[in-house]
């Protein structure tokens, strides 16, 4: 069993656009059994709405927007990770939060690709887990 920890970035206006936030970056690394990093996946997207990145996202992500004006868009980086994913028989996918995998399959549907294989794999939110090990009701 590997497991697959996942990070993505997203860019949009939350509260002043009926446009949808979008993934602007897929970012990975693969542990074995054992833990040990065996792999990473990472690719920027160009966005199909929010072509600039906003300014708040720019400062966090240190992401240059030459760097997004040049990168594949979402259909092919998706696609590409999936097959990423396809090395390992057998995943556990790891977030930190449930966000990772709601904006991966909003995009996916954006962009009228086939969801199905995002919501049948199998995924752990381990800010979910820290919270209850830990009896906190908040994010951490």
């Amino acid at each position: 069993m590997d497991y697959i920890i996942l990070d993505i970035e997203f860019n949009g206006r939350k509260f002043a656009s009926d446009l949808p936030m979008e993934v602007i970056e897929i970012g990975a690394v693969r542990l074995d059994a054992s833990l040990q990093l065996v792999d990473t996946f990472t690719s920027l997207i160009k966005p199909r709405y929010f072509a600039k990145l906003n300014s708040f996202i720019r400062k966090k992500t240190g992401i240059p927007q030459a760097e997004i004006d040049r990168a594949d868009r979402f259909p092919k980086v998706a696609k590409d990770f999936i097959a990423w994913l396809g090395r390992s028989s057998e995943f556990l996918l790891v977030t930190w939060g449930g966000e990772d995998m709601k904006r991966i399959v909003i995009d996916t549907r954006m962009h009228r690709m086939d969801e199905m294989f995002w919501l049948s794999i199998d995924y752990y939110d381990l800010l979910k887990g820290y919270l209850r090990a830990h009896g906190l009701n908040n994010d951490v």
